[in-house]
């Protein structure tokens, strides 16, 4: 009899500790909220449980050109950069004007890129080669509708100059 007893305690008593301690956790504990919890991060999220560095996007900033650089239209220039999405392309573009209360777009450099940190340009004027100032101006879309602005994040280079040749 002992034998059957312990026989059937071994099939038996899994399946009553699972009754027993088995219990519905849904509604006992929040979802995760993957995301970025490093404060210096442009998309820093409070309500982050899960840190994925790897979804951090840091504010851009300029390698080059830097201040009171002077490229040679029709030179390839490498314009430099950090920060921003490297999963989210973005668009280059150039700037004139006397000061920032003027700038006018004088041309898309590239429209979308990969964000890798550089790219070569042909520099060109777009037509406009004045003495005025210029920068270059990246931009990401961090949702893809154009009608909202704050869903781009902007960073304009150091003034620079754009010679003829």
């Amino acid at each position: 009899m002992l034998l059957l007893l312990n026989f059937n305690m071994r099939y038996i008593l899994p399946i009553l500790i699972l009754t027993l301690f088995s219990c519905d956790f849904e509604s006992e504990t929040q979802e995760d909220i993957l995301g970025c919890c490093d404060e210096l991060a442009w998309n820093y999220n409070s309500d982050t449980t899960v840190h994925d560095n790897n979804l951090c996007i840091y504010a851009f900033e300029f390698l080059n050109p830097l201040d009171e650089d002077e490229w040679e239209e029709d030179s390839l220039q490498t314009i430099q950069w950090t920060g921003g999405s490297i999963d989210i392309p973005l668009k280059i573009s150039l700037i004139s004007g006397t000061d920032e209360s003027d700038w006018v777009i004088l041309g898309t450099i590239i429209l979308e890129t990969e964000n890798i940190g550089s790219y070569d340009w042909v520099v060109n004027c777009f037509g406009e080669c004045s003495d005025d100032s210029k920068w270059i101006s990246i931009q990401q879309d961090y949702n893809g509708v154009e009608d909202d602005e704050y869903s781009f994040q902007y960073v304009y280079s150091n003034p620079f100059s754009i010679i003829s040749r």
